[in-house]
């Protein structure tokens, strides 16, 4: 059962990080606990996350703002019961503007692997 005053639940530390962000800067950019993945090398990056609550999870942001995106490409997607991804991409796209960013996918949850995969070798 979904409890949204329980604060250890991801929707309801996603919905209060939503809530503060716009007076916070600490709730709107959560810690990564590990250190951020080295994507100088990489040409392309598939960033991957669910839609809570219309938007990408606040940590998405911290990766963006953290991670050398510049000259990069970034294609999106993400997962959702039922909002688009059109909902997450302007906020995005302003945490690292100097990335080269490609149209986004937005999977159901009963997306196949298959259906992954032959999206993935689309792009």
């Amino acid at each position: 059962m979904l409890h949204t005053d329980d604060v250890k639940q991801r929707v309801s530390k996603n919905l209060l990080d939503l809530n503060l962000s716009s007076s916070s800067t600490i709730a709107a950019r959560p810690a990564i606990a590990a250190p951020v993945p080295n994507v100088a090398d990489a040409n392309t990056i598939y960033l991957g996350y669910p839609i809570w609550w219309g938007t990408a999870p606040r940590i998405i942001l911290t990766f963006l703002d953290t991670a050398d995106t510049a000259g990069k490409t970034i294609i999106p997607f993400c997962t959702s019961g039922s909002s688009s991804i059109s909902g997450s991409i302007a906020e995005l796209h302003a945490a690292a503007p100097e990335a080269n960013w490609k149209e986004g996918r937005r999977f159901s949850a009963s997306a196949s692997q298959q259906e992954v995969d032959a999206w993935v070798a689309s792009e």
